[in-house]
């Protein structure tokens, strides 16, 4: 989760402050790098990861999987200027994959109480709830993609 959570940083900074420097060409390298590490991470712990996780978590999972994807071929082509809209596929689905994961994340967590020993469960409207909190992240994703596409001029 933290290798998840150290791509979620570097991609809100490679998104939200491009530069032509040192420091973003190492970031941009350290992004290529641990995503690569992330989806080969991936494969081997999916299946338990899906088994412990609640549907929420489950489509958060298949979400980093379609983002490991379109990152792996950004990977191998060199992300160039043609790639642009898969480049766009990958931010949005990754994005979604992030905000799914931490709305199952926490859904497990908001009922029950860890002081009587027993782990907290969670209930379908509490995950209902964080569902629809993973939902709203997608949509303000889509929001701030569409509002750089239009101050860019593309």
């Amino acid at each position: 989760m933290a290798l998840v959570a150290g791509l979620a940083v570097s991609a809100v900074y490679l998104y939200g402050m491009p530069q032509a420097n040192v420091l973003y060409a190492g970031v941009v390298l350290a992004h290529a790098l641990g995503g690569l590490a992330a989806a080969l991470l991936l494969v081997p712990l999916f299946l338990r990861l899906w088994r412990e996780a609640n549907w929420i978590g489950r489509v958060g999972w298949l979400l980093f999987l379609g983002g490991a994807a379109a990152g792996l071929v950004l990977f191998k082509t060199g992300a160039l200027k043609a790639e642009n809209r898969l480049l766009a596929t990958h931010m949005i689905v990754s994005a979604a994959a992030v905000g799914f994961l931490v709305a199952g994340r926490w859904s497990g967590r908001r009922v029950g109480s860890e002081t009587d020993g027993r782990r907290p469960q969670s209930s379908p409207k509490n995950e209902l709830e964080w569902g629809t909190l993973g939902l709203d992240g997608l949509v303000a994703v889509f929001v701030g993609i569409r509002a750089n596409h239009g101050r860019s001029g593309r």
